[in-house]
């Protein structure tokens, strides 16, 4: 693969038993039978003839999954069958050459190719490679370049999952959660949500991609399956799903817990009690109902430090505390009726914000700067305009490499102005405490 920017390679997997070792390297018709543009390592392992979820290895010929490589097994027939002979495992993420069922010494091989398969199959880290990212890279398939950790996550066929993605890519961007996921062994102990999520954050980062775009559907599906209720519709929001999976993800693991914890939770002041939380929601000013428009001279606007203000000014209630303000501050503007989703009857006002947020925090000022910005994108009933609109979101993101903005809205990428951010329909937000 061509890249500007090389990561370590995973350790030397075992040959595990009833496989042997190859004896010799490979001939250049097998190598060059590998087609990179068929590649696709992101989708669920699902054995594409049994449907069975056990030993699925992958054709590096076709692309296609297949269960087992012993005699008989799908993946074996495939090869004899199609000719097709060099396979890779997604449990062990070994390389296996059939009929023979012969484990390839890849070390032994003069192919950064197959160096590159088993990295994309199971990414690993090292603190000194983190501490170098984001970096350039080219994808394997068209030598596109792109940046680590500035790639798209494709939208699902079967719903509009971005206010999950969006939460993923936030979260990515969280230097001591990132850290904890990309350097975490995704062995079969792990608690799954986690390794789920550390799988996906692992392919964000990944400077070895096959395609500049990562495939999340087996968050997506593992969701779906074992925690439907975050995924109903009137749950469709990345505030929501933020709460959740940050709590979700604390009680499967203890060390995540304390990351999380110690990053991105903070705490409110109400007399001698403290009260923790993970995100402030900032309630927006009444609005009279105004037409939906792309003019922003058109709509009332107001600053964020003044939402944050009114949100502590009452006197009343629960106030910011200093020892209480966590590394990471979430914020989300309340644009929505408790309990209802309607697009229609959003409040659109417009929120405006410096990339440097100061707070006056016990007669002391505190300083965040901007992380990560979601924003919603309402899409257009076009095929019933009675109906409500659709609520789409997108995640800004700083690149530090660059020291430019980028917006990710599915595989799309697009420069944006760090001064014109506020133009968007701000929801969510992510700020780090300047040092």
């Amino acid at each position: 693969m061509s890249s500007d920017a090389q990561g370590p390679l995973p350790k030397k997997r075992r040959v595990s038993a009833g496989a042997s070792a190859s004896p010799s390297p490979l001939s250049p018709d097998l190598l060059r039978s590998i087609d990179s543009r068929r590649l696709d390592f992101d989708s669920e392992k699902i054995c594409s003839v049994s449907l069975s979820r056990m030993d699925v290895h992958g054709c590096l010929v076709c692309g296609r999954y297949f269960r087992g490589c012993g005699e008989r097994t799908p993946a074996f027939l495939h090869s004899v069958n199609d000719g097709h002979r060099l396979f890779v495992s997604f449990d062990s993420g070994r390389v296996v050459l059939l009929p023979e069922n012969t484990v390839v010494d890849v070390d032994a091989q003069d192919s950064s190719l197959l160096r590159d398969i088993q990295y994309a199959v199971s990414p690993v880290y090292t603190h000194e490679q983190i501490a170098c990212f984001p970096q350039r890279c080219r994808d394997a398939a068209l030598a596109k370049p792109y940046y680590n950790g500035f790639v798209g996550l494709t939208k699902s066929s079967s719903s509009n999952t971005t206010f999950v993605t969006t939460v993923v890519h936030a979260l990515a961007h969280i230097a001591p959660v990132r850290d904890y996921l990309l350097l975490l062994d995704n062995s079969s102990d792990v608690p799954p949500l986690v390794r789920t999520l550390s799988t996906v954050v692992k392919k964000l980062w990944s400077p070895h991609l096959f395609k500049p775009h990562v495939n999340p559907d087996e968050l997506i599906n593992y969701l779906l399956v074992e925690h439907p209720q975050v995924m109903q519709r009137g749950s469709a929001d990345p505030r929501t799903f933020y709460v959740w999976i940050v709590n979700a993800l604390c009680k499967q693991d203890r060390a995540l817990a304390r990351v999380l914890k110690h990053s991105c939770r903070g705490k409110l002041a109400r007399g001698n009690k403290h009260i923790p939380f993970w995100n402030l929601t900032l309630p927006l000013p009444d609005t009279s109902v105004f037409k939906d428009s792309s003019d922003i001279n058109e709509q009332p606007q107001v600053e964020l430090r003044t939402l944050l203000q009114d949100r502590f000014a009452s006197g009343t209630g629960p106030v910011l505390d200093k020892s209480g303000m966590p590394r990471f501050l979430v914020l989300s503007i309340g644009r929505f009726s408790p309990g209802e989703f309607p697009v229609k009857s959003r409040n659109q006002t417009v929120v405006s914000f410096a990339d440097v947020l100061e707070l006056d925090v016990g007669g002391s000022a505190e300083k965040y700067r901007l992380a990560a910005n979601i924003v919603h994108a309402p899409k257009k009933n076009t095929h019933d305009i009675g109906r409500d609109d659709e609520s789409s979101w997108r995640v800004q993101l700083p690149n530090t490499a660059t020291h430019e903005w980028v917006e990710l809205d599915s595989t799309v990428t697009t420069p944006r102005d760090a001064n014109l951010l506020f133009l968007s329909e701000t929801y969510m937000q992510v700020w780090q405490r300047c040092e």
